[in-house]
């Protein structure tokens, strides 16, 4: 900017901030958070800056409820504006790509997931109207569905390098050696470790002298996911480039989520191992499942009474369990009554199964007598955000569910069918990874909201974000993809 025009503009400034500090504190509380704002807008226009930044943003997702509860030893409960940290970042980057389209006349990628994104919207508010919802809650439920293609609209339309990618995962190894870390903290002394957290310090058991780990992270949930997230970069790794020392890091991470002991989570483990061995034919799939058979003969011969007692507990809480006697099976049950009652549409977002139902409490809950069970109580609803296609079900209907389950399932035969086919083992290997990455959130979300929870949906989109960006420069022609 020519320094005339820049001391005009910092003259103007000036005056204006005065003003409104004589006049009113709060309109310049506003004013200057709306600079900030413009000004993030204008720096993140230039990729260079933007790409700075977001290894440092990642690793604040990543650990983002455990620095609020340390924050609050501080600032108190002002530490809570970290939670915001992932809207604002849509916020801030929604309008630089779009002034990057309309000004620098860059093409827009990720179309088919811009309609996905457009349809899925029109369906849960057309339900909101017809049953309604007021406009402002079905704006903030569908911020919270829509976040993770939102996320990959972002990262898609960024361009990277190789060196962006090495960077990105420098900054992950210094994420994965803080939890390992801490996660032998946590064996060693947990209550010691919550205590300093400022976490729960209630330790949750299995079989009445196991305590569950969870690390650094505030839900063993987190943890599990993590670990398994990473775990299949170093299998894919190890398969692509063939160093042993990714496998060892598999190991390590594989045996790190084990410790959560999350059904769930092993279920999405053995679902993406049987899937990334199948990929390479069944001949190779053979050879490749000894080493695992050894490995789950040496486990169950030392911990199987455990396991299986692990699995006897799981299904019998769960899966023999009546349609309204738990929480989570209540959920599925009243969403499918739901999308029945309101063929083809759902009940508008807000209305059930998320954040901002659970909010404000949605009449529904009562309607279909989920007041009444525990873990969904007015006063104490803490299952009732413990899964996820309730809710998409129920806010957006069959149509919603069919639209968006359609969408991920295109996304990982996509990725796997390209990582079959590229040549740069680079792109390869984020291809293979995205592929297997989505299949884990996608069976993990049967019993959990990992698409709508950070840090995993921002973790996941801006990983498959990335690597279709990557694929697109090397594929150069128009590739049909997401």
């Amino acid at each position: 900017m020519n320094s005339k025009y820049f001391y005009l503009f910092t003259g103007i400034l000036s005056v204006a901030i005065g003003l409104l500090a004589s006049y009113d504190s709060q309109s310049l509380l506003i004013f200057v958070c709306f600079l900030i704002y413009i000004l993030a807008i204008v720096s993140f226009l230039d990729e260079a800056k933007f790409k700075l930044v977001v290894p440092y943003f990642l690793l604040i997702i990543l650990f983002q409820e455990t620095i609020i509860n340390l924050m609050k030893y501080v600032v108190g409960d002002l530490g809570n504006v970290v939670s915001y940290f992932d809207e604002l970042f849509i916020l801030i980057m929604l309008p630089v790509i779009i002034i990057k389209c309309i000004i620098k006349g860059e093409k827009l990628r990720g179309a088919k997931t811009i309609i996905v994104l457009i349809t899925l919207f029109l369906l849960g508010f057309f339900s909101g109207f017809y049953n309604n919802v007021s406009f402002v809650k079905m704006l903030e439920g569908s911020l919270l569905i829509l976040k993770g293609l939102l996320f990959y609209i972002v990262f898609v339309n960024i361009n990277y390098s190789k060196d962006d990618v090495i960077r990105f995962f420098k900054f992950s190894k210094i994420a994965v050696m803080i939890v390992v870390i801490f996660t032998v903290i946590d064996l060693i002394a947990p209550t010691t470790l919550r205590t300093v957290l400022n976490a729960r310090t209630g330790l949750e058991y299995r079989f009445n002298s196991i305590h569950t780990v969870k690390s650094i992270f505030v839900l063993p949930a987190i943890f599990a996911w993590f670990t398994v997230f990473v775990g299949i970069y170093n299998l894919v790794k190890y398969k692509i480039n063939g160093e042993n020392k990714y496998l060892v890091y598999c190991a390590i991470l594989f045996a790190c989520s084990l410790l959560s002991f999350r059904f769930k989570t092993i279920i999405a483990l053995l679902f993406v191992l049987i899937l990334f061995y199948f990929v390479y034919s069944f001949k190779k799939a053979l050879y490749s499942f000894l080493p695992t058979i050894i490995i789950i003969g040496v486990v169950s011969f030392l911990f199987g009474d455990i396991f299986l007692n692990f699995v006897d507990f799981t299904f019998n809480r769960y899966l023999n369990a009546g349609y309204m006697d738990t929480a989570r099976t209540a959920l599925y049950y009243v969403s499918i009554l739901i999308a029945n009652n309101n063929f083809p549409l759902g009940a508008g977002f807000g209305e059930f199964g998320g954040y901002i139902a659970v909010r404000d409490y949605s009449n529904l809950y009562y309607q279909y007598n989920l007041h009444s069970i525990y873990g969904l109580y007015p006063e104490d609803p803490k299952y009732a955000m413990d899964t996820y296609w309730p809710n998409i079900l129920g806010e957006t209907g069959y149509l919603g569910a069919i639209l968006l389950i359609s969408t991920y399932l295109a996304l990982i035969i996509g990725s796997i069918n390209k990582a079959k086919k590229v040549e740069d083992k680079n792109i390869k290997v984020l291809l293979l990874f995205s592929g297997l990455a989505l299949t884990q959130t996608l069976v993990e979300s049967m019993g959990s909201p990992t698409f709508n929870s950070s840090p995993q949906n921002v973790f996941l989109f801006a990983t498959l974000g990335l690597t279709y960006s990557m694929y697109l420069k090397y594929n150069q022609k128009n590739d049909k993809t997401f």
